[in-house]
This record gives structure tokens, sequence and C-alpha cells, in this order.
């Protein structure tokens, strides 16, 4: 064998080698990145009759109105809501009445602003969307304010209107008192006061007996 087809060997095993390195290295990187960005198991819950299903932050289920589906996203499940108490009664005509009046106090302050714009934006959503119901935007105050200049400014004294109150404040609860609810909650638990609401109203927590605290107690 001459010194050049020896050559010619060893450069030919070089490339096979070279090769099948490139190739169980590409094979390597498929199978690896494959592995770390399989899609994370779809977390589900079951509630009654109802099925969640999380995406990102938001629970979705699919819920039935006069023969439509809705497909309702919120952030708590009906189970991380229940202790959250509901105290008094609401009048009959709360359901004949298709306007509801949503309002909060205006002089609340930028930090419960933020907590009462979101409760108050997917109430609307919910009230208007799956409920059928016509939302309209109130102040509960309306002296020297530009945001309810021209907004209705309602309370619960306001007997003849259906009223939802929303309050950034603590005890986390629910009141119903004739023809006007106030919902309430500090931060984050306004928000899981309201979906308790939401999910009575959808009739998925039913009959919800819930033990009145006492500083509630005479409310």
């Amino acid at each position: 064998m001459t010194e050049t087809t020896q050559n010619d060997k060893l450069q030919n095993i070089f490339v096979i080698c070279t090769t099948i390195v490139v190739i169980l290295f590409l094979l390597a990187v498929f199978f690896g990145v494959k592995y770390y960005h399989q899609p994370k198991p779809t977390e589900t819950k079951n509630y009654g009759a109802f099925k969640f299903i999380k995406q990102d932050v938001i629970w979705y289920m699919n819920w039935q109105r006069a023969g439509n589906t809705y497909k309702i996203g919120l952030k708590y499940t009906p189970d991380e809501t229940e202790d959250i108490p509901i105290v008094g009664e609401l009048n009959n005509s709360f359901n004949k009445k298709n306007k509801i009046y949503i309002a909060f106090d205006p002089f609340s302050g930028n930090k419960s602003f933020k907590y009462l714009a979101h409760a108050a934006s997917e109430l609307t959503t919910q009230l208007t969307g799956p409920l059928g119901r016509e939302a309209v935007a109130a102040c509960t105050r309306g002296e020297q304010t530009d945001a309810c200049k021209e907004r209705p400014v309602v309370t619960c004294d306001n007997k003849e209107l259906n009223i939802i109150i929303l309050k950034e404040a603590e005890p986390t609860h629910i009141k119903l008192s004739g023809t006007c609810i106030i919902i309430q909650g500090k931060e984050n638990e306004l928000l899981r006061a309201l979906e308790k609401a939401l999910y009575t109203w959808f009739g998925i927590i039913k009959n919800p007996i819930i033990p009145v605290p006492p500083e509630l107690a005479n409310e």
C-alpha cells in the first residue's frame, strides 16, 4: 500500500468519525430541547357538574344560559371562595330589573383604585356577557371629581335601583341589602369576594352556608 493510499484511507476514516460525532451531537440537541420543552400537564379541577381547566393563572369553565355556552375565566375556583360569608337578603326585584349600577368611592386612593378598577372590569364583563345584564358605571360620591362628573352617583339608599358597590377594605364579605349588594375585601381579597358572588349568581355555589363572623353578625 502506497503512502498516498494510506493517507487517503486515514482521511476517509476521519471524515466518517467526524460525521458520526456531528450527527450524535445534533440528535442530542434535538431530543434534549424536546425533553426540556415538553408542555406542562394541564391542571384541571372538578366542582359539582363543572370542570375547570387552568391556563396560565386563570381557571376556565363552560357555563350555559338560554341555550348559549359561555367560556368563563376567573382567577379563583369555587372551592377557593367558599369560606367568604354572605350576609343579608336581596329583594326579588333585583333579578327582575336588567340594569345594574356598579359603583365605588372615587376617593379610595391610588393603591385601592387598581383593585377596585380590576374588580369593576371583571364584574362588568360577566354581567354584560354570560349574565345578560346592562352594567352602568357609577360612583358612590361625585363631588369635585372629573371621573364622576358625568356618571350617576348612587348608594344603597337608592331603593329603586339595582346597585353593586365595591369596597377595598376588611373584613372580606358580601352584604345583601334589598336591591343593593356590597362586595368587600382588602386588595386581592376583593376579587376573591367578587368571584364568590359570581359563582353564586351562576348557580355553581348553591345554598352557601357560611358561619358569619362576629363583626358581621349585626349588619
